[in-house]
């Protein structure tokens, strides 16, 4: 009867890793088929609001009230509180960053019966708020929205948000996030759009509320680092 032979052990595997140390040398080969298949690092929450019930509360200052198109007090994108509210809502939801959210709604209707609404703190703002007692309010100030046509090319427009934001405890008034500064700034840009009116104007704020939620309510949850894309 013939005999074979089992190739030893520290053999196959010096093969295997000198197979994987080649790869990993050819840049293109291993950026296309070996580092997608390796998971990004977990990136952990900057603060953890899962167990709490939040206020996701979007001002705008005045800056960003009146249009410079019309100069006729007409709101500029009235659209921009609602839609960043419902996308930031949305991220922080579906990913568990928050353990419940007082609705827009209950936003709107307290917005009427509080003229006075300029005058209260962050703090005050969060136990005013009628329903279940409010823990945490997630605070986004928008200073800066443009929205302004390339000059390079007549008919695209290209629209910008920029502002700051942070977590106030209701109970102390203290800020709980960031900890590192007074607040967390924030400057974002949509894709360069053609269009004209009020229509660009939506499309425009709909991407951009967008951006912004995928940018903030990634800093309440455990998360994968983006990886860069090699084009």
């Amino acid at each position: 009867m013939t005999k074979y032979k089992m190739a030893h052990p520290i053999g196959f595997f010096g093969i295997v890793t000198g197979l994987v140390l080649f790869i990993s040398g050819c840049g293109p080969f291993y950026a296309l088929f070996i580092d997608p298949l390796i998971p990004a690092p977990l990136i952990p929450a900057e603060h953890d609001m899962s167990d709490k019930h939040v206020l996701v509360w979007v001002e705008r200052t005045e800056s960003v009230t009146e249009s410079p198109r019309s100069g006729d007090g007409q709101l500029l994108a009235p659209n921009l509180r609602r839609e960043l509210t419902y996308r930031i809502q949305e991220e922080l939801r579906q990913n568990y960053a928050v353990g419940s959210l007082v609705d827009y709604e209950t936003m709107v209707s307290f917005r009427h019966q509080h003229p006075d609404l300029a005058s209260l703190t962050i703090q005050q703002l969060g136990a005013a708020m009628p329903g279940p007692p409010v823990e945490q309010v997630f605070y986004i100030l928008v200073n800066d929205f443009q929205l302004r046509q390339q000059e390079v090319d007549y008919g695209y427009y290209q629209a910008s948000l920029g502002g700051y934001c942070k977590v106030v405890d209701v109970a102390t008034g203290k800020r709980l996030w960031p900890t590192d500064q007074t607040y967390r700034s924030f400057h974002i840009t949509a894709p360069t759009t053609i269009g004209q009116d009020s229509d660009l104007e939506n499309e425009q704020v709909l991407q951009l509320s967008q951006l912004l939620a995928g940018e903030l309510a990634p800093c309440f949850y455990e998360h994968r680092e983006k990886k860069m894309t090699n084009r």
